[in-house]
């Protein structure tokens, strides 16, 4: 970090001494080294247990591991992280510093933003949208208070270009459009200038790019990702994914390798965790022609998904392998 990006992180954020052990738990984080980052972030909720950060680290940490492991055994953990993040923001709202105040609403925001991803994630729709809507009136206070607060502009891009991705029949939502360029725009300045964000941005950034038929963009960020955090399962399913989006299967295939390589220490006893990076395998090689390979790494990918009980993962998984075994069998009676 340069000496002026130092002295305006310094200026940033209202108790600066915290900031070196967030981009510590955060490395530890991105690499999937779970306790480690837990105990890094709890050090700042023991230094500082006034300030909303080490809670909504908390809170972030438990959602990446859940994400990681495809499990919902830490919610009660993660939610209570949340609530207590909220819980130690309102006095900072109401504090006479109108910097504070807009720290403030970026941490009730981004705790809200958490609960609308947990519940969206967990089907549960109304919830969902209601912590949504609630997590952009304060990440949009935020930064009318202080517009260079640049953490908040990630929640409130994901907003806007999420809502321009719904179908049609829900655009009664207030305020509802092709928000798509301007939320791209949002989430670049988080990538670009967050404080605590910033890897988190990158990433969104880089998916959103892949999404959004710019993948060349996000395999060039998800590769910088990954430079800095060499053995990440979350930056390189980013990267996996740009990759196959882009049309470089045999770059995708390759990295979806690394990626199970990465797993197998972890995930040995997730079936699941492992069947869906192989089921990504097998659609990279059905992309490139290869379908006898294709068709083998599908069987290791049903063998997985009878030993793990999660039903709902595994039925869904299923039914793509089965559409792709249909692609792939109207391929050979074609030759």
């Amino acid at each position: 970090m340069t000496l002026w990006l130092l002295w305006i992180s310094l200026w940033a954020y209202p108790d600066p001494r915290l900031l070196p052990l967030v981009h510590q738990g955060q490395a530890r984080a991105f690499q999937e080294d779970f306790d480690g980052a837990r105990r890094v972030f709890q050090e700042i909720v023991r230094q500082a247990p006034e300030d909303p950060l080490g809670y909504l680290l908390l809170t972030g940490l438990y959602d990446l591991y859940m994400l990681d492991y495809s499990v919902r055994d830490s919610e009660a953990r993660f939610f209570q992280y949340a609530d207590l993040c909220e819980a130690r923001a309102r006095p900072w709202l109401k504090d006479a510093d109108p910097h504070k105040r807009a720290w403030g609403h970026f941490y009730a925001g981004a705790a809200a933003a958490y609960k609308a991803m947990r519940f969206g994630r967990n089907r549960q729709y109304l919830p969902a949208l209601k912590h949504a809507l609630r997590a952009l009136k304060h990440l949009q206070a935020a930064v009318d208070l202080d517009s260079t607060l640049y953490d908040a502009y990630l929640g409130i891009g994901t907003y806007h270009y999420a809502l321009s991705e719904l179908p049609k029949f829900v655009k009664w939502i207030p305020g509802i459009g092709d928000k798509r360029e301007q939320g791209l725009r949002e989430i670049r300045l988080a990538a670009e200038h967050g404080l605590l964000s910033r890897y988190a941005a990158l990433d969104g950034l880089a998916w959103v790019l892949a999404y959004d038929a710019r993948p060349y963009e996000g395999i060039r960020i998800a590769r910088r990702l990954v430079a800095e955090f060499p053995h990440s399962r979350t930056f390189r399913w980013t990267l996996a994914f740009a990759y196959y989006r882009a049309g470089k299967y045999r770059d995708a295939l390759r990295t979806y390798e690394d990626l199970l390589y990465y797993s197998l220490p972890d995930h040995r006893n997730y079936p699941y965790n492992l069947a869906i990076i192989l089921y990504w395998m097998a659609k990279a090689s059905y992309n490139r022609g290869r379908y006898a390979t294709a068709e083998g790494y599908l069987e290791v990918v049903r063998d997985l998904l009878r030993q793990d009980s999660r039903r709902d993962l595994v039925e869904d998984l299923q039914g793509r392998v089965q559409n792709l075994q249909k692609r792939i069998d109207r391929r050979r009676h074609r030759r």
